[in-house]
């Protein structure tokens, strides 16, 4: 959807059809809201709101139950009756400390010094965090390379009927995944036990050398020191032995995501509450769905990472 002024784009909008998928089975259509911008020269002029009550009626129209999606910009979202039930919190583990300091503070939004030295003290933690707990020694596991359907027949990824989440099909990973147009690598790594699937991570590793964990799968019976062992030899697969940092979008909001998080601490990750934020829209009245029992992952963001 655009915005035109004068000939001009002035603002766009779109929306992703996604299918969500319950831990019993039942698929819910939903949209996930994109590329929502307004040029600054035609702020204040109720663009953003008029696009989205263009965008709310054809989602209606199409059947599509709710809207949800990621923002840093929390006010607008709320002034269209968005809720914003969470935010993600950030995970990290640093293995080249001088460059991912260098890569933080890239990223920083005052790049005042007191900020500067904050970044490196993190850095610096984050280091010492993942030689501790992970000691970098250990026996590798057999990695089994491709991707895996954790929506597909006979796998179910969510660890209770009442969570829900995308539906992770073969379909939906050529889409993200397999036939991705963004410049970086993606691949899928997994380890099995008596051929039942225990821990599986999808990553991608982007150009700068930042190690995005896209995905990960934990069984429920995995335990903190199954997956330091797969870690650890995640650590040793050599285009990831090249990245300066790894990523992890960490949620609290339910205890199969809290566990994803208590377990990577227990890796050597290090959690910051600084993260993006879950915008959520319910069109379909009759439609009870908690967002809190939303399972997320990086995999949900668009595909940029």
């Amino acid at each position: 959807m655009l915005a035109e002024y004068n000939g001009e784009i002035v603002g766009t909008q779109a929306a992703i059809p996604y299918f969500l998928i319950t831990g019993s089975g039942e698929k819910i259509l939903s949209a996930k809201s994109e590329d929502t911008l307004v040029s600054p020269s035609h702020r204040g002029k109720q663009i953003f709101e008029k696009m989205y009550a263009v965008l709310f009626e054809a989602c209606k129209n199409q059947n599509i139950a709710l809207i949800w999606g990621f923002t840093y910009a929390d006010k607008p979202f709320k002034k269209l009756g968005f809720e914003i039930p969470y935010k993600a919190c950030m995970g990290i583990l640093v293995k080249d400390l001088q460059p991912a300091a260098q890569y933080f503070v890239s990223l920083a939004s005052k790049r005042s010094t007191k900020e500067h030295i904050g970044i490196y003290a993190l850095a610096l933690f984050s280091k010492c965090k993942a030689m501790v707990q992970l000691g970098f020694r250990g026996t590798a596991l057999p990695l089994v390379s491709g991707p895996v359907e954790l929506s597909g027949a006979g796998t179910n990824y969510l660890h209770s009927d009442s969570n829900f989440g995308l539906v992770l099909d073969a379909a939906f990973l050529d889409y993200r995944i397999q036939n991705n147009p963004y410049k970086a690598i993606y691949n899928t790594l997994s380890y099995y036990q008596d051929n039942q699937l225990k821990i599986s991570m999808t990553y991608s590793l982007s150009e700068n050398k930042v190690c995005y964990i896209i995905h990960l799968y934990l069984s429920p019976d995995t335990h903190s020191g199954l997956l330091k062992q797969f870690m650890l030899s995640i650590l040793r697969v050599k285009e990831i032995q090249g990245s300066k940092v790894i990523r992890f979008w960490g949620f609290r909001h339910n205890p199969q995501n809290q566990k994803e998080v208590n377990m990577l601490s227990d890796c050597g990750f290090t959690f910051i509450n600084k993260g993006i934020s879950l915008v959520w829209k319910n069109l379909d009245k009759s439609l009870h769905l908690n967002p809190s029992s939303f399972v997320l992952s990086r995999m949900a963001s668009q595909g940029t990472d």
